[in-house]
C-alpha cells in the first residue's frame, strides 16, 4: 500500500499545478501518510494545508526519527482525527485510548 501512495504522490500530485494539497487518510492511510512524510517531507510540508484522519493509525508518524519537533507542530496545526467509535475527536498528537 504504502508503494502504491508513494506512486501517486510522484506521479500526480508532484506534477500536479496545485500548489496546496488536503490529504485525507482513512484506516492504513495513516501509516501511508507516515511512509509519504519521512520520503518528502520538505515538498510534503510544503503542499499539504490540511491533513485528515478517519480512523486511522497515524501514530508512527510520531515514532519516526525523521520528524522533528517543527514538523510535529505543523503536523498538529494542520491535522485532525476522527475516530468512529468516538462522539468526539483526538487532535493529530493525542494517544489513542
Amino acid at each position: 500500500m504504502t508503494r502504491h501512495c508513494r506512486y501517486v504522490w510522484e506521479s500526480l500530485i508532484r506534477k500536479s499545478p496545485a500548489t496546496s494539497t488536503a490529504l485525507i487518510a482513512h484506516s492504513a492511510g495513516g501509516m501511508c501518510t507516515a511512509d509519504l512524510i519521512e520520503r518528502y517531507s520538505t515538498e510534503f510540508f510544503k503542499r499539504c494545508e490540511a491533513l485528515v484522519f478517519t480512523d486511522a493509525g497515524y501514530h508512527s508518524v510520531f515514532s519516526s526519527p525523521k520528524i522533528n519537533k517543527e514538523m510535529i507542530k505543523r503536523l498538529t496545526e494542520i491535522g485532525i482525527h476522527y475516530k468512529a467509535y468516538r462522539k468526539d475527536h483526538l487532535e493529530v498528537g493525542e494517544v489513542f485510548s
